[in-house]
């Protein structure tokens, strides 16, 4: 059993009652996981495998506690930025080979937040800047 599929079975959330977005979010990890060495055209490694948990575990949980739709996308160096936007709030996360999560949210008011979090933490964060349905 693959790791995503190994993580879904281990969630007490069933796929059908989740976020709308988790699948396709699912999916994209997946897909960001078949990366090979030099898929930026820049020798940058594949997507490491810390990288891809913690990020599986991210998406799992702001599915869980409902946030709008994540963007997701590979970061050369083999790590990978989840971010959400609306309107003039957004909050990016840079998830790192190694698995370490760090933030940046820019409020409406115009304040920037920047440092690092678990995963949990950064979900529940996206939740309540982007209550999803």
């Amino acid at each position: 059993m693959s790791a995503v599929a190994q993580a879904v079975w281990n969630r007490s959330t069933p796929l059908s009652t989740s976020a709308e977005w988790l699948r396709d979010s699912l999916a994209m990890l997946k897909r960001l996981g078949e990366f090979s060495q030099g898929w930026d055209s820049y020798d940058s490694p594949p997507i490491a495998a810390p990288a891809l948990s913690a990020a599986n575990e991210l998406i799992l949980r702001a599915a869980e506690i409902r946030t709008l739709r994540p963007e997701i996308q590979p970061v050369s160096g083999g790590g990978l930025q989840i971010e959400w936007r609306l309107a003039s709030t957004e909050l990016e996360l840079m998830i790192s080979p190694d698995g370490r999560v760090f933030y940046m949210s820019l409020l409406p008011d115009g304040q920037v937040f920047n440092g690092t979090m678990s995963g949990e933490s950064a979900a529940e964060l996206a939740a309540i800047l982007f209550p999803g349905e």
